[in-house]
């Protein structure tokens, strides 16, 4: 049997392609579930996960700028859906919170990354859903 390991390189190096010791795949599955592990934790801990823990704790003004600071940090790399992502789904968490301040000013800031970015707000990015681009709104 394979001694289980963290390190995805020892994962693939010893790997079910390696026919000296083991045959069966559930000597892997320590393994797998170690890197599956670690994935999600790393995606459990990411800044938007945190802000949206942060909403449910009642940590409003915390999630608020902890959402202003990666959203302006996207918009600095021209990352825009990103920043488009992050403000719409901040500012809609903080408002069913009864947060109006603080979603409000993710409103705004969200109408500002459109601005910027020369994009119309609509259901594909993160808009309204069946806003009339046409309409000139």
């Amino acid at each position: 049997m394979h001694q289980t390991s963290s390190s995805v390189h020892e994962v693939t190096r010893s790997g079910p392609h390696h026919h000296d010791e083991c045959q069966d795949p559930k000597d892997h599955l320590p393994v797998a579930a170690d890197v599956l592990l670690s994935v999600s934790l790393s995606i459990k801990s990411s800044p938007a996960n945190q802000a949206t823990r942060r909403i449910e704790e009642g940590q409003h003004y915390e999630a608020h700028q902890q959402l202003r600071t990666i959203a302006a940090r996207y918009v600095k790399q021209n990352n825009y859906d990103a920043a488009i992502d992050i403000l719409f789904s901040g500012a809609q968490s903080l408002l069913k919170a009864a947060q109006g301040g603080s979603g409000g000013d993710l409103c705004l800031f969200l109408v500002e990354v459109y601005n910027t970015a020369e994009t119309k707000p609509d259901s594909a990015n993160r808009g309204m859903p069946g806003l009339n681009t046409q309409s000139g709104l």
